[in-house]
C-alpha cells in the first residue's frame, strides 16, 4: 500500500456555515473529522491543514514546524473521531498557522475573528508524528468546501424616509433576513432627534451607548411592529430617526453592517395641524369655514387638500382637489403671484 494511503481522512462541516475562523479549527459536535487506519500496523499521527479562499485569495496553512505534545495513536484498522480533547487537534489554531494576509488583514481577523465572504476549501492531512511523511492522500481527499456569505440587513419599508406621519400608532415594517437553518429577531430603535443632528451618527451612538435615550422595542419575531398605546408617546412636531437591527439567535450568522438597517427619519404631526417652517397652523375640517393662510413663501410637507379661488382663468379645478402624489407644494405669496405663475407656465 502506498505511504499516502495508509490513513483515510474524512472532514465535514454542517450548515449554516459559521463566519468565525476559530469554528473551523474546533472538532467534535457538528464539525466531524474522522481518521481511519487502513493497515494492520499501529500509526502515530499528527494533523496538518490548509484553508484556501477560492475566490478571495486567502491562504492559511499549518506551520511546517508544528509539533503537538503527543501523537494520535491509531491501532490496526481503527477509526478515530477527533474531538476537542484529542491530541494534535490545534493544528489550525492562530498560533500554529501562517497566512498570506497583510498586517492589517491579520489584525482585522484577529479582532473580529470573522472570515471575509467567499468560497473556502478546507483540507486536512495525516502525517507521521516523527518524520512528517504524509500518511493520507493529498487534495481533494480530506477536503471540504464551504460558502460564507453574509446576508444583508433589513430594509426599512414604513414609515418611508423623510415623511410626515399623522397616526400616533404607526406600523413599522421592514424586510426580514432569511438564512436557511437560522432564526432572526429584530430590535427596533426610535430616536428623538435634536435640531441639526445627523440621524446616522445619532443612531449609532444610541445603539452602541444608549446616547439620546432611544425608544427600544427588542426581540420582535416578525418584520413588523405596530406602535402601542402603552409605548412612549410620540411628540407632536418632533422629528425621529428609526432603525432595525437583526440578530441571529444562534450567533452563527454575521449580517452585514452588524445587522443594522439604514437609518430613516419621520416627523410626527397630529391629523389636524400642518407644520410650516416652525409654525403650526390649524386646518379646518371638511365643511368648515374657509381658512385664510398667510404663509409667505414657504412649503408644506405631506398630502394636502387645496383649492385656489378665482383661478378659473388658469384652468385649475374650481372645487377642492386631492392629489396624493404631492409631497412638497410651494405656496404663492398672493393671488397676483398665482396669476403670474400661471401666465409664465402658459407662455
Amino acid at each position: 500500500m502506498s505511504g499516502q494511503n495508509l490513513v483515510s481522512v474524512n472532514l465535514a462541516y454542517t450548515t449554516p456555515y459559521s463566519p468565525y475562523i476559530a469554528d473551523y479549527a474546533t472538532f467534535g459536535g457538528q464539525n466531524i473529522l474522522q481518521l481511519t487506519n487502513n493497515t494492520a500496523n499501529t500509526q502515530q499521527v499528527k494533523l496538518i491543514g490548509t484553508i484556501t479562499g477560492d475566490d478571495n485569495g486567502l491562504f492559511l496553512f499549518t506551520n511546517p514546524d508544528y509539533s503537538p505534545a503527543a501523537p494520535i495513536i491509531l491501532g490496526p484498522f481503527q477509526s478515530f473521531t477527533v474531538t476537542a480533547s484529542s491530541p494534535s487537534r490545534n493544528f489550525l489554531d492562530q498560533q500554529n498557522t501562517t497566512s498570506n494576509l497583510n498586517s492589517q488583514q491579520k489584525q482585522t481577523i484577529a479582532v473580529s475573528g470573522v472570515l471575509p465572504e467567499g468560497t473556502y476549501t478546507i483540507c486536512v492531512r495525516a502525517v507521521d508524528y516523527i518524520t512528517n511523511i504524509p500518511l493520507s492522500p493529498e487534495s481533494p481527499s480530506g477536503c471540504t468546501t464551504i460558502q460564507i456569505a453574509y446576508p444583508v440587513p433589513p430594509f426599512l419599508l414604513n414609515p418611508l424616509c423623510e415623511t410626515v406621519i399623522e397616526n400616533p400608532y404607526p406600523i413599522f415594517t421592514w424586510t426580514p433576513v432569511f438564512v436557511n437553518g437560522s432564526f432572526f429577531m429584530y430590535d427596533l430603535y426610535i430616536l428623538k432627534l435634536a435640531e441639526n443632528q445627523i440621524p446616522e451618527d445619532a443612531m449609532w451612538l444610541a445603539i452602541a451607548s444608549n446616547v439620546g435615550n432611544p425608544i427600544l422595542i427588542p426581540n420582535n419575531v416578525s418584520a413588523a411592529y405596530s406602535y402601542k398605546p402603552y409605548d412612549i408617546p410620540l411628540q407632536k412636531g418632533q422629528k425621529y430617526a428609526w432603525c432595525v437591527r437583526a440578530r441571529d439567535l444562534s450567533n452563527n450568522i454575521t449580517v452585514l453592517n452588524q445587522g443594522r438597517s439604514e437609518v430613516c427619519t419621520f416627523t410626527y404631526q397630529s391629523a389636524d395641524t400642518i407644520a410650516t417652517g416652525g409654525a403650526v397652523i390649524p386646518v379646518n375640517q371638511v365643511g368648515g369655514a374657509p381658512q385664510v393662510f398667510n404663509l409667505n413663501n414657504t412649503s408644506i410637507n405631506g398630502q394636502i387638500l387645496y383649492r385656489y379661488y378665482n383661478n378659473e382663468n388658469l384652468g385649475d379645478p374650481g372645487i377642492p382637489a386631492y392629489n396624493p402624489s404631492i409631497t412638497v407644494h410651494q405656496v404663492p405669496l398672493n393671488h397676483q403671484e398665482l396669476l403670474q405663475q400661471g401666465s409664465q407656465s402658459t407662455g
